[in-house]
C-alpha cells in the first residue's frame, strides 16, 4: 500500500466523526475527476509488460515510496512510455481488489465509492474515464456515503495514504480544487493523525506535511523523507537485481564469452584436462575411444586420429599399464617422428572436440555453472546451486545518494543522469564487479571483471580487499565517486577512458594518470585467433605442433585472482557483443565491430559523461553523503 509516511502512523481507531470522513471523501472524488479531465496524459495507457516504473526517485521533497499517481480512484505507479510519464493501471498494482469484478471490470475505489461497484474496463475510451465512470454509477444507483460508517482502522488508514496522495498530485497539478486543498489539507490531516502520531512525533509529522505542499524540493530533506526514499532504493534495488538475474549476465554459457565466436573457455578446460590425461605417459592413448564418443567425433575423425596415434611397441604395454619407466621407453618418447604424430594426433583430437562444441553451444550449461563455481566467478548457494553475485546492498544505497548529491550540484555537466556504474570492491578479483546500472530503464547494461591497483602490497585474492590510496605513486585504486570524462588512446595502455575523481579521497586521480582500460582478465586470453589456428593445422614439426597445444593451454589457464594494475580500471578485452543490451546506431556497431567488440569498446562508448562509484566498504566517507 502506499507508505508515505506511513512509518509515522499506527493502526488504531481514529476519532473524526463519519460525517467529516464523508465530507472528505466527497473532496477528494472531486480533486481526482478534476485531475483525470484535465490531465488525461496522465493516465493515458494499455498497460504491457514491456513497460516500466519509473523509479527515478528523489525528484522532490515529497517524493512518495509506492504510489505517485492515481488511477480510478486506485494509488498507482508512474511508469515511462518513450518521453512520456504515465499512470499504472490499477489492476497491474499489488493494491487493488478487484472484488465481486469480471476480468474486463474495474471495482471502483472501495474508500471512495463504497465496495463491489463495478465498471466496464476493457476499451481503451473506458480506460481513460474510469473514475469518472465509477462517479456516474455512484450517482445513478444512488448510493449514499454510509459505508464510511464501517470504516475500520486499516480502511482509514489508507484514506489517510491517499490524503497524502492527493497533495502530492496537487503540488503538480494546478486545478480548483487543488488550491483548495491546500488549505484543507493540513487540518484533515491534523484530524486524521489526532491519535496515530504520538507527542514527540507530532513535530516531524508538521515538518513533513509543510514539505507536502511545497512547489519545489527542499534543500536539505527532513529524515522522514529520506526513509521514504530509502524505502523506494531498496525497491530499485531489488527491480535491478531481478532484471540482471534474469539477463544474459548471468547465464553460465555467456558469462566467459560469445559461444558464437569460441568454445566456451570452461568446456575447453575440461576438455584439454581429458586429453592431457589420456595422452599422459601413463596412460599413453588408453581411454581415446570414450573421449571421441563422448564428443561425437565421426568415424572419419576417429580413424584418422588413430592413425597418427602410434602406440608403443606391444612389449612395452605391460610396463606402460604399470606405470613403468625405464630407458628404452625413455628413447622411444625422445623419437621425433614419434612425438609429432603423438601431437598432430592431439591437434586432430582438439580440432573435432571444437566442432562438436560449436555445434553444441548451449547444451552444457550444469557443467558451464560447475566451473563458474569452482573458480569462484559464481557463489554456490546452500543446495549447492550456482548464483550470480549482484552489487551488494550498501554500495548501491551509497552510490545512489552520492549521484543524487551530484546532480544536485549540478558540476560537473552529466552526458546521462540515469546511468551509473559501481565497481565493488568488496567482492573478490574473479567475481564480475563492476556494474554500469541504466536508471531509468532500470537495467544492467554491463556486468565485468575489474582489476584493483595495489602493486605487490595490494593482494587482491579470493574475499581480500585491496589496499586504497589517493598518494601519486601508490599504485593503489581510490575510492570515492569518479566522473568518466572521455574516451582517449594512450601509449601504454591503448583505448581508454580518461577518470576526473570527484571525491575527497580520489581528487589526485586525474594527475596520477589512472584511467579505464583493457587488462588481462579470467580466461580472456584465450581468443578467437587460437581457435582459427588450430582448426587450419594440417602438418607440422612436432615442435610446432607442440607449441600450438602449449599455447592453447595456456590460453586457458585461470588464475584464481586478477593480476593488480598501477591504480588503474583495468577491465576485460572479450567480445561481449552477445551481451549487450543498448541499441546502437550502425555506425557505433561497425566502429565496435573493428575493435572486435571489446568490452573495453562498449564503455568508451557508454561511459563518458557518467559516475563511477569505487566502494571499498561500509564504513567509505564521501563528501557526496
Amino acid at each position: 500500500m502506499f507508505k508515505l509516511l506511513g512509518f509515522l502512523l499506527l493502526a488504531v481507531s481514529f476519532s473524526v466523526q463519519a460525517a467529516d470522513i464523508s465530507y472528505w471523501v466527497q473532496d477528494l472524488k472531486v480533486i481526482f475527476l478534476e485531475i483525470e479531465k484535465k490531465h488525461p496524459e496522465s493516465l493515458k495507457l494499455d498497460d504491457a509488460p514491456s513497460l516500466v516504473l519509473n523509479l527515478n526517485l528523489i525528484k522532490s521533497a515529497y517524493a512518495s515510496s509506492d504510489q505517485d499517481c492515481i488511477y480510478g480512484g486506485w494509488p498507482s505507479q508512474k511508469i515511462k512510455v518513450g518521453e512520456k510519464f504515465l499512470c499504472r493501471s490499477p489492476v497491474l498494482t499489488k493494491n487493488y481488489q478487484n472484488g465481486p469484478c469480471s476480468q474486463n471490470e474495474l471495482q471502483c475505489q472501495p474508500l471512495l465509492f463504497g465496495p463491489g461497484m463495478c465498471v466496464g474496463f476493457k476499451s481503451k475510451q473506458e480506460k481513460l474515464n474510469a473514475t469518472q465512470a465509477c462517479e456516474n454509477k455512484f450517482n445513478q444507483s444512488k448510493r449514499n456515503y454510509q459505508f464510511v460508517k464501517k470504516f475500520d482502522s486499516h480502511d482509514k488508514q489508507q484514506l489517510l495514504n491517499l490524503s497524502y496522495l492527493a497533495g502530492n498530485l496537487c503540488s503538480k497539478f494546478k486545478s480548483q480544487s487543488c488550491e483548495a486543498l491546500k488549505t484543507k489539507l493540513p487540518k484533515v490531516l491534523n484530524q486524521l493523525e489526532e491519535r496515530s502520531v504520538s507527542p514527540n512525533q507530532k513535530k516531524s509529522s508538521s515538518v513533513q506535511k509543510e514539505n507536502l505542499l511545497c512547489e519545489e524540493p527542499q534543500k536539505d530533506f527532513p529524515k522522514s523523507i529520506m526513509s521514504i526514499a530509502t524505502t523506494n532504493l531498496d525497491q530499485t534495488y531489488e527491480a535491478l537485481k531481478k532484471d540482471f538475474l534474469a539477463s544474459p549476465h548471468c547465464q553460465p554459457e555467456l558469462v566467459l564469452g560469445n559461444p558464437k565466436e569460441r568454445p566456451d573457455p570452461i568446456l575447453m578446460q575440461n576438455a584439454m584436462q581429458e586429453i592431457s590425461e589420456i595422452m599422459s605417459a601413463n596412460k599413453m592413448g588408453f581411454g581415446i575411444e570414450e573421449l571421441m564418443d563422448q564428443y561425437a567425433l565421426s568415424n572419419t575423425e576417429k580413424t584418422e586420429i588413430k592413425a597418427w596415434l602410434v602406440p608403443y611397441p606391444k612389449k612395452y604395454n605391460d610396463k606402460i599399464r604399470n606405470v613403468t619407466i625405464n630407458e628404452d621407453m625413455r628413447f622411444w618418447e625422445n623419437n621425433l617422428d614419434y612425438r609429432k604424430n603423438r601431437n598432430l594426433a592431439e591437434i586432430k583430437l582438439i580440432q573435432g572436440i571444437i566442432k562438436s562444441l560449436e555445434k553444441n553451444s548451449q547444451s552444457s550449461q550444469a557443467e558451464i555453472a560447475d566451473g563458474l563455481m569452482n573458480n569462484g566467478i559464481f557463489n554456490i548457494d546452500e543446495d549447492d546451486k550456482p548464483v550470480c553475485p549482484f552489487v551488494t546492498k550498501d554500495a548501491f544505497m551509497k552510490a545512489m545518494a552520492g549521484l543524487e548529491a551530484i546532480k544536485k550540484k549540478g558540476s560537473p555537466v552529466l552526458k546521462n543522469k540515469n546511468q551509473l556504474t559501481i565497481v565493488d570492491y568488496t567482492q573478490p578479483s574473479n567475481h564480475r564487479r563492476m556494474y554500469v546500472f541504466d536508471l531509468e530503464k532500470m537495467q544492467v547494461l554491463h556486468n565485468t571483471w575489474t582489476a584493483h591497483g595495489g602493486k605487490a602490497s595490494g593482494s587482491d585474492g579470493w574475499g581480500s580487499n585491496p589496499e586504497f590510496s589517493n598518494e601519486i605513486g601508490s599504485g593503489k585504486s581510490s575510492e570515492g565517486f569518479i566522473l568518466a570524462k572521455s574516451a582517449s588512446y594512450g601509449s601504454r595502455f591503448g583505448d581508454n577512458v580518461i577518470l576526473q575523481g570527484l571525491d575527497q579521497n580520489n581528487f589526485n586521480l586525474q594527475s596520477r594518470a589512472v584511467v579505464l582500460h583493457g587488462w588481462n582478465t579470467p580466461l580472456s586470453t584465450y581468443s578467437p585467433d587460437m581457435i582459427k589456428e588450430i582448426k587450419q593445422v594440417k602438418d607440422g614439426t612436432w615442435l610446432e605442433l607442440g607449441q600450438i597445444k602449449s599455447t592453447l593451454r595456456s590460453g586457458l589457464t585461470y588464475q584464481k585472482y586478477m593480476s593488480p594494475t598501477e591504480g588503474c580500471l583495468g577491465i576485460t578485452t572479450s567480445n561481449v557483443s552477445h551481451l549487450d543490451r543498448k541499441k546502437r546506431t550502425p555506425s557505433e556497431m561497425k566502429a565496435l565491430e573493428e575493435k572486435g567488440h571489446s568490452q573495453v569498446e562498449y564503455l568508451r562508448q557508454d561511459l563518458p559523461g557518467t559516475i563511477i562509484f569505487n566502494y571499498s566498504g561500509e564504513d567509505q566517507k564521501s563528501k557526496f553523503f
